[in-house]
């Protein structure tokens, strides 16, 4: 039988989850916004992948947005089910887990990495069925050549056209950054606040000295808004309580944090209140 995996979208984390979990066994593959539904939840032989059941791997259920309890990327809960042992999967598993937890180490921030390239190929590609099978054609790719996640040194013939892609988003966002706004908060943390319909800009902003980084981003397919909150270094996850306050369903890890799935509908000023008073 295929097996049903069910994921929210087709990110770094949930396709290489995917990967881990499946190889390359077909599968019937559903998308659904926000969470899965509670019968999907508690079926064991349906994978759902960052769509809800947080910490729930004995149900295949492999998420991490609890913003109560800390859980280690999905990714990372798969490869200790399956008790990956191979030395190179180990360290494209832990390379995803920086990625995801934006934990990149400092000396290899400015290499050209895996994540960029596979930011490439979702920027022109479209459907979320197309972009899982396009990623998972990457990532036997990158296994297969057991190529450095960290430092791509040769980019394959096939991704040539992520690399163009990944290009051309980045000139579009060295313009779109000319209207980023720095403030301070109470604490005298330098922060960049960017609204874009560009997606991207954290790593920029870190280097011009910026220890908190808010973005809004309007998706151009479905209008909703989006808050990603991050910092190279400070626990933004202590803001989630008072965010959940103001709106359910905001997660993420100790220095990534964003707005609920279903898009948010707190005003600029109200989000850069909370950081200005919590830092």
């Amino acid at each position: 039988m295929i097996p049903k995996v069910i994921i929210r979208k087709p990110d770094l984390d949930t396709c290489f989850t995917a990967f881990i979990l499946l190889g390359n066994t077909p599968c019937d593959l559903q998308a659904v916004t926000g969470v899965a539904n509670s019968r999907d939840l508690a079926d064991p032989e349906t994978i759902c992948i960052e769509c809800g059941g947080s910490g729930q791997v004995e149900l295949c259920n492999f998420d991490h947005h609890d913003p109560l309890k800390y859980h280690p990327p999905a990714c990372r809960q798969a490869a200790m089910i399956r008790g990956i042992n191979d030395e190179y999967m180990e360290q494209l598993v832990q390379y995803v887990c920086d990625v995801d937890e934006a934990s990149i180490p400092k000396g290899k921030q400015n290499n050209l990495m895996f994540s960029s390239l596979f930011s490439g190929m979702l920027h022109i590609t479209s459907g979320v069925n197309l972009r899982f099978s396009r990623a998972q054609t990457m990532l036997k790719q990158l296994t297969a050549e057991q190529i450095d996640p960290y430092k791509i040194q040769r980019i394959p013939r096939e991704w040539q056209q992520y690399n163009r892609a990944r290009q051309q988003h980045s000139r579009h966002l060295k313009n779109e950054l000319n209207k980023t706004v720095f403030l301070k908060t109470s604490g005298g943390r330098k922060t960049a606040y960017l609204d874009s319909r560009i997606t991207g800009g954290s790593r920029t902003l870190y280097n011009l000295g910026c220890e908190l980084v808010v973005l809004r981003n309007i998706s151009s397919v479905t209008s909703l808004v989006k808050y990603t909150i991050a910092s190279p270094s400070l626990p933004v996850a202590r803001l989630l309580p008072t965010l959940d306050l103001c709106e359910q369903g905001w997660g993420g890890r100790e220095r990534i944090i964003g707005s609920p799935f279903q898009g948010s509908i707190l005003s600029p000023a109200d989000v850069l209140h909370v950081i200005h008073k919590h830092f």
